[in-house]
């Protein structure tokens, strides 16, 4: 991730062209978690951006009391920016300009775990609303794309997975346990059970029709 100093804090607390800085006073506690979540999801992955508390629109420090206490504001904002899901990583600094006056800077990189929301998501679990564990999170994420959402809908079943050996086409049938947008898992049978997982980049989606079942054709994993 890309560091900050207090110069180049001080230069972007200033910039009013930057698409990755906000700036807000003190008591306008509007918006905070709404704009951490907008950085994690746009900013460049690893790249920073500064949500400015204490900071006019301007750039210029909010003209605030000597004796301010930075600290209980820090507390304030981590609550609230630690309601995000998933949690968003995120480092508070006091900026001191060179001619007086401070502000509260929290840097936000641009995320690897993007899409970051505003809040749990929630799913249904038979009469009850529940929240949405990171497993089950990552399954409607998954369901974004078509063919995790395909593969899904036969877990638990039996499927076959084709591979090729010495240039043929080798079908296993076997039963799949999990998909999400990275890999499909599977069991294959035996007295001996092995479990397997197969990259879905490397993944074609197609149907076995004497086993009138799913089949996925993995490719060039060598």
């Amino acid at each position: 991730m890309i560091e900050l100093s207090d110069a180049d804090l001080n230069r972007m607390r200033t910039d009013t062209e930057s698409n990755f800085v906000e700036r807000k006073t003190v008591h306008n506690t509007k918006g905070w978690l709404r704009t951490a979540v907008a950085f994690a999801n746009s900013a460049p992955i690893g790249a920073p951006a500064v949500l400015f508390v204490g900071v006019n629109n301007d750039g210029t420090f909010e003209n605030v009391a000597s004796d301010y206490d930075w600290e209980k504001l820090q507390k304030t904002i981590t609550q609230e920016l630690n309601r995000a899901y998933p949690w968003i990583y995120s480092v508070q600094k006091i900026v001191n300009g060179d001619q007086g006056g401070q502000c509260l800077a929290v840097i936000i990189w641009g995320s690897p775990e993007r899409p970051h929301f505003t809040g749990k998501s929630y799913i249904r679990k038979g009469p009850e609303t529940t929240e949405a564990s990171d497993r089950e999170f990552d399954a409607l994420i998954a369901e974004r794309s078509s063919k995790a959402y395909e593969i899904r809908k036969w877990i638990g079943e039996q499927i076959v997975v084709a591979q090729f050996v010495q240039g043929m086409l080798t079908p296993q049938p076997v039963t799949l346990l999990d998909c999400n947008q990275y890999y499909f898992s599977v069991e294959y049978p035996g007295p001996v059970r092995v479990h397997f997982s197969y990259p879905l980049t490397r993944t074609e989606v197609s149907f076995h029709h004497v086993l009138n079942c799913l089949q996925l054709e993995v490719r060039d994993l060598a």
